[in-house]
């Protein structure tokens, strides 16, 4: 290669270009400043994940506990009962 060789001349920056590359790094500085509350957001969806599978294990103890169909059968006895007695008196009025 030849020292005295000339170098190609720099093509003009297109000012789309510059102003894509300006636009890319407020996005990235934007990005790296939220870091911290997406660390943060991420940290509770977490514990929010592990206290909704803690519900769910609550709620099918409950459901286990009544006797699932059984609680079902006895709520529609009740409900059939209450249809067709109308008004239902206070408990000491009844016994």
């Amino acid at each position: 290669m030849n020292d005295t060789a000339e170098k190609p001349a720099a093509q003009p920056v297109d000012p789309n270009l510059a102003r894509y590359y300006a636009l890319c790094d407020q996005r990235d500085a934007v990005n790296k400043a939220n870091e911290p509350i997406e660390a943060e957001l991420t940290k509770v969806n977490d514990q929010i994940n592990a206290l909704q599978s803690k519900a769910l294990e609550l709620a099918n103890n409950i459901d286990e506990a009544r006797g699932r169909d059984k609680w079902l059968k006895l709520k529609s006895e009740i409900a059939f009962l209450a249809r067709g007695l109308g008004r239902i008196p206070p408990r000491a009025a009844a016994e």
